[in-house]
């Protein structure tokens, strides 16, 4: 799951929502394998990321429009 998640993190880039959701599970799932600390590391960056992107006025902006023309 590490290599598929470098591929993602290399084709969306790092700070992509999908990205920052797939690291989430990936955390999650290294949880389940008793692997605490590895799984501690990637949500505090997770969590760094989404704080950085939270602060960036462009980043918010962006989320919240969207030409709807493009979706016909």
């Amino acid at each position: 799951m590490q290599s598929e998640a470098e591929i993602v993190g290399k084709a969306l880039g790092s700070e992509h929502p999908g990205y920052l959701l797939m690291m989430t599970r990936y955390a999650q799932f290294l949880r389940d394998e008793h692997r605490q600390d590895i799984a501690r590391r990637i949500e505090q960056q997770v969590k760094s990321m989404r704080a950085e992107l939270g602060a960036n006025p462009a980043y918010g902006h962006g989320l919240q429009t969207m030409d709807v023309t493009a979706l016909f």
